[in-house]
């Protein structure tokens, strides 16, 4: 009975003198009130101290409302953002906050996602949340359980079609988790699978896009290593896996399960022949195009091995090539090929630039030279291609990437908001299907995905 007229006492306080510091002034009426009881610690009939309190609100749910670019379609990576203005029974804007709000955002993945409120004491808050999962999302607020106008709303995640900033990377498998060791190159396919070259630990990892692992190319029957300082890595549509297997001297070939099929190439400078093989990429009709890196050209191959065709020679003119490295195609069918030089070695000769030539081998145009300036680079590793036909390029030891138009002007350079270092010698660099773009640092042993 104490605890009962106790319980009745709080609320005629409440309700009647408006002395709580949750009850909001311009309560009129108690039925214009919504009233929520939280237990305190302790039981409710030990003593007043412990009973808990009411929440009380004069925010109306069906008359309250959100807008904002955050209700609207966000970018992965990217921090949403919108507002809410609550309001009474009457549609009238409050002038206080702690209303009680609730929310929830639901990923495609039925993954739960993480946000914040920012109250603002005016009736008015700011919601803020960031996801990394590409898709629709469901957002839902309410007040005391009761929908706000427009709720659920649904917001469709995607990848930024402007590279230039990101606020964190997508997804990043560290060394701890995967044991990478120098990853110098990454190819995808179709499904998003992520090909990995492990250089310092001879062998191919294969992820999905979550970081799973799928398979592992490094060891055959008689437990030897297959690969020796494996550079880099293609994947065919039928994803059969091409590797430059640069100690060796040749080009390996593996079926989508990880089996060796055939290889071909030798020590050498004739046609066909191979020094230190790097950069491999397929062009549309299947054929292998290869970085023959200490001979400085470019050799074309079928993809049973047989010798096709091979341009470029040694020196820094148009058309002429010192160390290429990575290599791409565009969707012309011209090649694209890092100009580089050596990666560990000081060279005065190290041209430094991105030269494009047709699919017949005959110079087009180039861009870059060396450098620290927007344009320029220090040893460019490896080149791609995204689908709007954009190049990017892996400036390793600028710790940069840079993005350009298809005729080699500059666009801009990724980087994340307040990171001045964000890659440690990024080398390997895939874009997947749905845009998102993979790249492995030599440094650090990670993978990110922008």
């Amino acid at each position: 009975m104490e605890t009962k007229t106790a319980l009745i006492k709080r609320m005629h306080r409440i309700c009647v003198k408006g002395k709580d510091p949750f009850i909001q002034p311009g309560a009129e009426t108690q039925d214009e009130i919504t009233m929520t009881y939280e237990r305190g610690d302790s039981s409710i009939l030990n003593k007043e101290n412990s009973l808990g309190y009411l929440r009380t609100t004069q925010a109306f749910a069906p008359k309250s409302t959100a807008a904002g670019h955050g209700l609207a379609d966000v970018m992965c990576g990217h921090k949403g953002v919108f507002g809410i203005t609550t309001k009474d029974r009457e549609g009238n804007d409050l002038e206080y906050g702690r209303a009680m709000l609730d929310m929830k955002i639901i990923a495609s993945t039925m993954e739960t996602i993480d946000w914040d409120v920012e109250d603002h004491d005016d009736g008015t808050y700011t919601v803020s949340y960031t996801t990394n999962i590409l898709g629709p999302h469901i957002i839902s607020v309410r007040i005391a359980g009761i929908p706000i106008q427009g709720s659920p709303f649904t917001v469709n995640a995607s990848i930024s079609e402007n590279y230039n900033l990101r606020d964190e990377p997508l997804f990043i498998l560290s060394p701890e988790k995967s044991g990478l060791s120098d990853p110098t190159a990454v190819a995808t396919n179709s499904s998003n699978q992520i090909y990995v070259v492990d250089r310092g630990n001879n062998r191919i990892m294969v992820y999905s896009e979550k970081g799973e692992e799928i398979l592992t190319i490094a060891k055959n029957e008689e437990d030897e290593d297959i690969l020796q300082s494996p550079q880099s890595i293609a994947v065919t549509k039928s994803n059969k896996i091409i590797v430059s297997d640069t100690v060796n001297n040749q080009i390996q070939v593996f079926d989508k399960d990880g089996k060796f099929l055939h290889k071909f190439g030798q020590a050498g400078e004739g046609e066909g022949e191979l020094k230190e093989p790097d950069g491999v990429a397929v062009d549309a009709k299947g054929n292998i195009v290869v970085a023959d890196t200490m001979n400085h050209r470019i050799q074309i191959f079928r993809e049973n091995g047989e010798f096709v065709s091979t341009f470029g020679k040694q020196g820094t003119k148009e058309g002429e090539l010192l160390y290429p490295s990575g290599v791409s195609l565009d969707k012309s069918g011209n090649v694209l090929v890092c100009d580089c030089g050596l990666w560990n070695e000081a060279s005065k000769e190290n041209n430094n630039r991105i030269q494009v030539f047709n699919t017949d081998g005959k110079y087009q145009y180039e861009f870059g030279s060396t450098g620290q300036d927007t344009g320029q680079f220090m040893k460019p590793a490896r080149v791609a291609v995204d689908k709007k036909g954009r190049i990017l390029v892996t400036d390793m030891d600028n710790s940069r990437i840079q993005v350009f138009k298809n005729n080699g002007t500059f666009l801009n350079t990724i980087v994340r908001r307040g990171k001045s270092d964000c890659f440690d010698a990024p080398c390997g660099i895939a874009v997947m299907q749905d845009g998102r773009i993979i790249i492995t640092e030599r440094q650090s042993n990670q993978i990110q995905i922008f």
